[in-house]
C-alpha cells in the first residue's frame, strides 16, 4: 500500500508529452511566430534560476539520470519494430518530474529504487528543484515560450491522500481531477484535450485509450518555442529540399540552411 498516495492502488500509468517547435520550420501552428520582432517585447537579460543549496544538489544529481534515461529510451525504441521508421524525441526532465511525483507516494523500498535511478537523489531536494523550475523557468527569458505542466486524473472510486495532493499541487503544480474511469472514451478525450492545450495544438492526441481498471493517469507536458540568437541564422526562404539518409532509407525532406 502506498504511504502517501492512495489507500488502494495497484496500477499507475505514466505518460509523457514533449513538443519543441523551431520557428524556422513551418509547423502549421496558428500560434504567433516568435521570430517576428514586432510581436516580442524588448529583450531582457536572461535570468538564471535561483536555486537553494538542496535544489542545486538535486540538479547536479539528475545529470547522470538524463544520460541514462535517454539511453534507456533509445534502447526501448530500438526494440520496437514499429518505431524504427519514426523520429523519437524524449524529455528526461519530464521523466524526472513524473518519477518525482510518483516517488512521493511510494513505500520506502520503491522510493529508494526511484531515487537511485534518479542519480541517488534526495527526494526533498528534488521536490524543491522541481518547484523552483516550475515557478522560475517560464519567465526567465521573454524571447521564448516554455510551458511545463502536470496533470493527474484519478479514478473517482479512489481518493488521493490529502498530504500527497497538497504536495504535488504546490511543488509540481499538478492539476488533479477525479473522473469516471468506466467511461473510457470520455476520459480519453478529456486527457487528449488537456495535452492538446498544453502543447499549443502540436500534440492533439497523446493516448489512444485509457484502461478502465486503472487507478490514475499521470501526464507531463513540456512545450518550448524559441528563436535563434540571430533571427537571420535560418531564414525560411533558405530552406531547400535535399536527401535525408535515414535508417529506413533515403527520402527527400526540407532542410534548413543558413546564409
Amino acid at each position: 500500500m502506498f504511504k502517501h498516495l492512495l489507500d488502494k492502488v495497484t496500477l499507475i500509468t505514466l505518460l509523457t508529452l514533449f513538443s519543441i517547435q523551431f520557428t524556422s520550420c513551418d509547423s502549421g501552428s496558428d500560434q504567433p511566430d516568435i521570430t517576428d520582432e514586432e510581436e516580442l517585447p524588448p529583450p531582457i537579460e536572461r535570468r538564471e534560476l535561483e536555486l537553494s543549496a538542496e535544489a542545486r544538489k538535486a540538479a547536479n544529481s539528475l545529470q547522470q539520470f538524463y544520460v541514462d534515461f535517454t539511453m534507456d529510451a533509445i534502447a526501448f525504441s530500438d526494440s520496437k519494430n514499429n518505431s524504427k521508421s519514426k523520429n523519437v524525441i524524449v524529455s528526461p526532465l519530464s521523466a524526472a518530474v513524473l518519477l518525482g511525483m510518483l516517488a512521493n507516494g511510494c513505500p520506502d523500498n520503491h522510493l529508494e529504487e526511484i531515487c537511485e535511478y534518479l542519480g541517488g537523489i534526495n527526494l526533498e531536494g528534488l521536490n524543491d528543484f522541481i518547484k523552483q523550475v516550475m515557478e522560475q523557468l517560464p519567465s526567465s527569458d521573454n524571447q521564448s515560450k516554455f510551458t511545463l505542466a502536470n496533470g493527474v486524473w484519478v479514478n473517482n472510486n479512489y481518493h488521493l491522500n490529502p498530504t500527497y495532493s497538497s504536495l504535488i499541487e504546490n511543488d509540481y503544480k499538478a492539476e488533479i481531477s477525479y473522473e469516471n474511469f468506466s467511461n473510457t472514451k470520455s476520459l480519453t478525450n478529456t486527457i487528449n484535450s488537456w495535452g492538446n492545450s498544453k502543447t499549443n495544438g502540436l500534440i492533439p492526441q497523446s493516448i489512444d485509450n485509457v484502461n478502465g481498471s486503472s487507478v490514475a493517469v499521470w501526464l507531463n507536458s513540456l512545450f518550448y518555442k524559441g528563436r535563434w540568437a540571430n533571427k537571420d541564422y535560418f531564414p525560411k526562404e533558405n530552406s531547400e529540399t535535399a536527401i535525408f539518409h535515414g535508417l529506413s532509407g533515403n527520402r527527400k525532406v526540407n532542410m534548413m540552411n543558413s546564409p
